[in-house]
């Protein structure tokens, strides 16, 4: 593996991930808390305000207008986890997402006018 190579994983990486703030439901140990999403790609979020979750923890997330996603934990502090859906979002769940709730800085919706022009 090339540092190119790595470079470009990283990359890509970045570019799927969806900058987002939406209230969402996790759903651990039999109960049930609110959490708000920080990012989002099809494979997997960040979310904050869930106390320290154990890593591979299976848990459910509820997002606005989508079914409750199977996930697991892939790391996780005392107030933020990252999660990995077991299986992909749906595209049509996740273009509604960050349609309805991405966070755009000022240069990000400048470079989106550009080239959508």
């Amino acid at each position: 593996m090339t540092i190119e190579h790595d470079i470009t994983s990283i990359s890509r990486r970045r570019n799927d991930r969806h900058l987002v703030e939406m209230i969402a439901h996790l759903r651990h140990d039999a109960r049930t808390v609110t959490v708000v999403l920080k990012d989002l790609t099809r494979r997997g979020a960040r979310i904050d305000g869930a106390a320290r979750l154990d890593v591979d923890e299976a848990v459910s997330l509820t997002l606005p207008g989508c079914r409750p996603a199977l996930a697991f934990v892939a790391w996780s502090d005392d107030h933020s986890a990252g999660l990995e859906f077991a299986f992909p979002l749906q595209a049509e769940c996740l273009d509604s997402l960050v349609a309805a709730f991405a966070i755009f800085t000022q240069a990000d919706r400048y470079q989106h006018i550009l080239v959508a022009a």
